[in-house]
């Protein structure tokens, strides 16, 4: 409910804002991480556009960013590092997720309705309507054609599920989707509900298990052929830490305290290894670099200011970061 509160007020704020005149969030980029050397190599400006996920293509060749303010999506060369193209779509058409399908050559994205893009080229092949004004999270189940949107209306509020290939929403589930991460089978789908992370049967809507952490989620983890997940907490902006979690029975296995706001969440393949986005103090964000199973920390990372979403692309050579700049402060 926390995170509704805080993405609703957001929303209105974007809304109602003059897109010729200064915004409060105006001006972003995309940093990237060499994860064999933890420095960052290069920084992609985004101007501008509130850039809430990031999403990298299978083979790592292409990246692409939502750009609220920019009502488009770009695509940034993972080669080059560099902006190559963008989809628009229309003044107030803000885009506010995406995904990709598993073999890379779709990309969903939610702006008014869910949009169906072929890529590389970003064309539009189809539009399946969705009708509700403030949209949680997207995810793709993997091995499928099913999309599940996480929605929050005046009156309900639930998860639809949409079937691509048909063009068509074919469910609607009870839970709204926060923080979602689909097992590897695509049978388990995590979630969050404020305190709660929640392990619920995607075809039944059934919750399998469900446990009460204490503090608030921020972000969620599940790592490929491992029988742990994480999941990353904060207590009212200022402290916070990383618990890992048995993905059957959800029972707490291992924690890290970090005496700090934790906000996100990344598991770098190959490497094994743990990105968690922290927050030590207004405007100093950083990552710490932590060795797993043990939850050990090795590295810091700093990525001022504001980090919004990280992704690592799938060879874990490299991890992109959005992050944006609040003009008023007049520095990254």
């Amino acid at each position: 409910m926390y995170r509704i509160i805080v993405l609703t007020f957001l929303v209105l704020i974007l809304a109602c804002s003059d897109p010729t005149g200064p915004s409060y969030l105006q001006y972003s980029r995309v940093s990237v991480i060499d994860t064999s050397t933890g420095s960052i190599i290069a920084n992609i400006e985004l101007i501008p556009t509130l850039n809430r996920k990031i999403s990298v293509t299978p083979d790592g060749r292409y990246a692409y960013v939502t750009s609220w303010d920019g009502d488009n999506i770009i695509q940034i060369d993972c080669l080059s590092n560099s902006i190559i193209g963008g989809l628009d779509f229309g003044t107030y058409k803000h885009c506010q997720d995406l995904c990709l399908n598993d073999q890379g050559t779709e990309l969903y994205a939610i702006s008014d309705d869910l949009l169906i893009i072929d890529i590389p080229s970003l064309t539009i092949t189809d539009t399946v309507q969705v009708n509700w004004p403030l949209i949680m999270d997207i995810s793709l189940r993997p091995g499928t054609d099913l999309i599940y949107i996480g929605f929050v209306g005046i009156y309900e509020q639930g998860t639809l599920v949409i079937d691509v290939g048909q063009g068509e929403a074919v469910d609607t589930l009870s839970h709204v989707l926060m923080y979602p991460v689909f097992s590897e089978t695509g049978n388990e789908l995590y979630i969050s509900d404020g305190t709660q992370l929640i392990c619920i049967d995607p075809d039944t809507d059934e919750e399998i298990a469900s446990t009460d952490i204490g503090n608030m989620i921020t972000d969620i983890c599940v790592i490929p052929g491992s029988n742990t997940m994480y999941v990353s907490w904060e207590i009212n902006w200022v402290e916070g830490g990383v618990l890992a979690l048995d993905r059957n029975t959800l029972a707490v296995t291992n924690s890290l305290d970090l005496g700090f706001e934790a906000t996100h969440l990344c598991y770098v393949p190959v490497l094994d290894v743990l990105y968690i986005g922290y927050r030590a103090d207004f405007h100093d964000d950083r990552i710490m670099v932590v060795d797993l199973p043990g939850l050990v920390p090795s590295d810091e990372i700093l990525i001022n200011p504001n980090l919004v979403n990280m992704v690592s692309d799938p060879s874990g050579a490299y991890v992109y970061c959005n992050i944006y700049m609040d003009n008023r402060t007049g520095s990254w």
